[in-house]
């Protein structure tokens, strides 16, 4: 990833209601539907040192979005994935995903 990058971090509330902070690597919009690279696990750089951390891909659910939150679900379908990480994969250029079940 870009060295001047900024990565947010949101709030996301699992199905059991756990909280928890993700971190946002990467966003884009597929057929008006928004997608978000996250992981929970913050992305520090070392050198020339490749780093691999866990992420996983969610997408907005536009039926349940109210005034103050943003309902988003983690994307499991193998067809619809392997298309988003594509396009993850040509905004990061210099990231490699390796997709495990």
């Amino acid at each position: 990833m870009s060295d001047n990058a900024e990565i947010r971090k949101i709030e996301f509330v699992d199905e059991e209601g756990a909280e928890r902070d993700l971190y946002v690597l990467a966003q884009t919009r597929i057929a008006g539907i928004d997608y978000l690279l996250v992981s929970d696990e913050e992305a520090e750089e070392d050198g020339d040192e490749d780093i691999t951390i866990p992420v996983f891909v969610i997408r907005e659910d536009p039926d349940a979005e109210d005034d103050e939150n943003v309902c988003y679900s983690v994307v499991d379908d193998e067809k619809e994935l392997d298309i988003v990480t594509k396009v993850f994969s040509e905004i990061l250029d210099d990231v490699d995903f390796d997709i495990e079940d």
